[in-house]
């Protein structure tokens, strides 16, 4: 259904829209702009103002389609198909639980010895790293290679910085222990 709609609002910008008004940074902007539609009609129905539930709940309804249909303009621009991505992105996102696991979500650890918790004999221990941040990677894999490796210098509050001080000290919350 998705797929549809995308090929169908690709060919109404097109009948509607010059070239410059649906690049990738246009289309952003519209995903912008109803996003902040979205977020006034949440915010004035938790207030109670401006508006009955039922208003506020048509607007947000609205906004939100709004934004799917600017999402498949960015995808068009940048040449993806938006089920595909939304698929993909869910497949990830599907496996985390942070109820259980506060620091990565993800119940699967890498410990200094290289093996995964969970899984019996892994081929190949892969790290995704968020960008930006390829100096505290490199030094959790020096501590995965080494263990020897001084990984106090891993700095920052963030999730993954947490993550991988944890894991560089052996300090990991989810019961596991190396053996």
């Amino acid at each position: 259904m998705l797929r549809q709609i995308q090929d169908e609002a690709g060919q109404w910008r097109e009948h509607n829209f010059p070239p410059a008004d649906r690049t990738a940074a246009m289309q952003t902007l519209g995903v912008c702009e109803e996003s902040g539609e979205l977020a006034h009609a949440v915010l004035k129905d938790a207030q109670g103002i401006r508006g009955t539930h039922e208003e506020h709940l048509a607007e947000a309804k609205d906004a939100a389609g709004d934004i799917v249909i600017y999402l498949c303009g960015v995808a068009d621009a940048m040449g993806f198909d938006l089920a595909t991505a939304v698929e993909t992105a869910w497949a990830q996102v599907k496996d985390r639980d942070w109820t259980q696991h506060k620091m990565t979500g993800l119940k699967t650890i890498v410990e200094n010895t290289g093996t995964l918790h969970g899984i019996e004999e892994p081929q190949e221990v892969v790290a995704e790293v968020p960008t930006g941040m390829p100096t505290q990677h490199e030094l959790l894999q020096a501590q995965i290679d080494d263990p020897a490796v001084d990984s106090s210098n891993i700095e920052g509050d963030t999730p993954m910085a947490k993550a991988m001080r944890a894991l560089a000290t052996d300090d990991v919350s989810d019961g596991s222990t190396k053996g």
